[in-house]
This record gives C-alpha cells, sequence and structure tokens, in this order.
C-alpha cells in the first residue's frame, strides 16, 4: 500500500512538473516571488546549494597512548600446503558422527513392487 502511494506521487509529480515549474516562474517574475526566484536560480546551478551537515571526526592520540600498546607478533608465513592441512584439522575436528541407521530387510514394498511390475510386463506382452 506504501508503494503504491509513492508511485502514485511520483507518477502524478513526472505529468505535472511542467505546469509546477511554468508557475514557479510566474512567481519568482512577481514583486512577492523572493522565494521562487530563489528556489529557481539554485535550480539553474547560478546560486549555490548549501551542502548537507558533514561530521568531522577527530582521533587524537598522544605519544604515550601509542608507547603503552604492545605490538602483537604475526604468525609466521604457512605454505599453502600447510594452511591447507590446518583448515582441514580444524574442520574434521568438528564433523558429526554419522547416526546409525536401521538395516534394511528384503523382500519389503520395493521387491513386491518388481515382481508386480514384471508380471504386468508379461501379461501386456511385452517379453
Amino acid at each position: 500500500m506504501i508503494m503504491h502511494g509513492q508511485l502514485t506521487t511520483k507518477l502524478l509529480l513526472a505529468s505535472n512538473m511542467s505546469k509546477i515549474v511554468n508557475t514557479s516562474i510566474q512567481q519568482a517574475l512577481s514583486p512577492k516571488g523572493t522565494f521562487d526566484r530563489e528556489m529557481m536560480l539554485k535550480a539553474g546551478g547560478v546560486l549555490p546549494v548549501p551542502k548537507g551537515a558533514t561530521i568531522a571526526i577527530q582521533n587524537n592520540v598522544t605519544p604515550s597512548e601509542k608507547a603503552d600498546s604492545k605490538v602483537v607478533d604475526a604468525p609466521a608465513y604457512l605454505t599453502s600446503s600447510e594452511r591447507l592441512k590446518a583448515i582441514h584439522d580444524a574442520v574434521e575436528v568438528r564433523r558429526l558422527p554419522v547416526p546409525a541407521s536401521p538395516p534394511v530387510e528384503r523382500g519389503g514394498i520395493i521387491d513386491a513392487l518388481h515382481h508386480q511390475v514384471a508380471e504386468v510386463i508379461r501379461e501386456v506382452g511385452g517379453d
């Protein structure tokens, strides 16, 4: 429902844009049309459009804070095979055991269907 309202608004605005601009120009030409003149000059690029709000974040770090922080040694470089083995070992540990399944008994429904299909084929004359 909200999207329908937004699309309707955009459609109405687009279809009446020329009328809106013409009315705004007529109003800007009148003696009391200072606001319309300003908006038309901004739209035409003659007057600058003010920027939106900007946020300046200052990160002031004193030298004593830098000295207190400890540098962590980076791990030694591993070859591709060593990395692959490390990944494999990490994943292998997390595998879940396979759940025990009950044994399949012979002579169930599937086996009976096989014999029934064979009989139907013989009756039809396929063999």
